[in-house]
């Protein structure tokens, strides 16, 4: 599998996720710059029996997080208004988030049809 980053800067792939996803964490937090990435730890190990992993969270930032397998295969951040698609970016996020946690035990939920 590719890298999805691009594909979770698109509505319509976005979309496609969700309704094929079931929702089993959403609460808002507040972080300090460097923790969200710990956060994230937690969150995998919490719902690490599923594959398919999607995280999004939205505040003074927003961030787009896709793991399949426990492995990040797609990392999306809008900040200050620039895209950003590399998951170093990350651990400079922080503030208060809304976060939600979606999960898939089909990772064909990724596939694109036309």
């Amino acid at each position: 599998m590719g890298d999805y980053s691009q594909f979770l800067s698109k509505l319509s792939m976005l979309t496609k996720l969700i309704m094929k996803s079931k929702m089993v964490k959403s609460e808002v937090i507040t972080l300090k710059e460097g923790e969200l990435v710990d956060y994230l730890n937690q969150v995998i190990v919490e719902f690490q029996h599923y594959p398919v992993i999607y995280v999004s969270g939205t505040g003074e930032s927003t961030f787009r997080i896709l793991l399949i397998n426990g492995e990040v295969r797609g990392v999306y951040v809008l900040k200050e208004g620039r895209e950003y698609r590399e998951e170093e970016i990350l651990n400079e996020l922080g503030g208060n988030l809304k976060i939600h946690v979606y999960v898939s035990l089909n990772p064909k939920v990724l596939e694109v049809s036309s």
